[in-house]
């Protein structure tokens, strides 16, 4: 019975654990290991936790001669980029935004209509990570839709949406075995772009700080993990503490994202801005 125990235990402290740090972008910050679909569709034997973060952060002031010259630099490329990558952090390349991954972001707009629709200057990007752990290695490819849009006064913001990821394992047999019964993956859907679940949207505006600007980066992430329900009778927690402490969790590695992208695409921006004076 405690051999039984033990080994349960383990694979939720697997499950958790990847949920948790299989980190995507700044905008995407945690992707669940969960295999990825329209919408949550539970067998009667399972069950669901639900992680949820909203976070909001501003830089300080930045040192601006002229505000517009601010608002000119922030739609360049490598300010987005630098925002998606977590400050450079992580490999980021534009992808084409197919009719298969515009359906998708069509269908969670439609789900849920605070989300940024997509428009013909809509565009995609990839986020590759790789995340170790003892016995196995996860790596994770996250597809993100961004806008850049208008905000209420004119300036220029970027919306960013989670829109579809794909997963892949490497290391001891029995570990990726586990892995694989435990996220519902199939060898089939290996190399396939699987439209998400979760519900993971940011923004980064511009915002007015004294006399000067600022950078704010706003997420706002809901995390499904399903499980079996025979599980929950070995939580060390109630399921509300579980979801409690895993949205703690979660909200630690975001914080670390965001405060990375923000400190990342402000040195971006000095660093144009230099190159700029430097021509004149």
């Amino acid at each position: 019975m405690q051999s039984k125990l033990a080994l349960a235990m383990w694979k939720l402290r697997i499950l958790f654990t990847l949920s948790f740090y299989s980190s995507g972008t700044a905008n995407a910050f945690v992707v669940s290991t969960q295999r990825s679909s329209t919408a949550l569709h539970l067998a009667a034997n399972q069950e669901t936790l639900t992680f949820s973060v909203d976070y909001k952060m501003t830089s300080e002031p930045i040192p601006v001669d002229r505000k517009q010259e601010f608002l000119e630099l922030f739609e360049t490329n490598e300010i987005c980029l630098s925002l998606l990558s977590s400050g450079g952090k992580r490999k980021v390349e534009e992808g084409t935004l197919s009719p298969v991954f515009e359906g998708y972001w069509d269908d969670i707009c439609q789900k849920t209509p605070s989300f940024s629709k997509r428009s013909s200057d809509s565009r995609l990007f990839l986020t590759d990570t790789d995340s170790k752990f003892p016995g196995l290695t996860l790596f994770s490819t996250v597809c993100n839709g961004c806008n850049l849009v208008r905000d209420t006064t004119g300036r220029p913001k970027y919306e960013f949406l989670l829109l579809a990821e794909k997963q892949s394992v490497s290391g001891a047999a029995p570990v990726v075995w586990l892995f694989n019964k435990l996220t519902g993956r199939s060898k089939e859907s290996k190399d396939d772009f699987l439209k998400t679940s979760n519900e993971i949207k940011s923004s980064a505006s511009i915002v007015d700080s004294g006399d000067s600007l600022a950078l704010q980066f706003e997420v706002c992430a809901k995390i499904y993990v399903v499980f079996p329900k025979t599980l929950l009778n070995i939580l060390p927690t109630s399921k509300e503490k579980m979801e409690e402490q895993g949205s703690a969790s979660m909200r630690s590695a975001i914080v670390r994202d965001v405060d990375n992208a923000v400190a990342g695409a402000v040195s971006t921006f000095l660093q144009q801005k230099s190159m700029t004076a430097d021509k004149v």
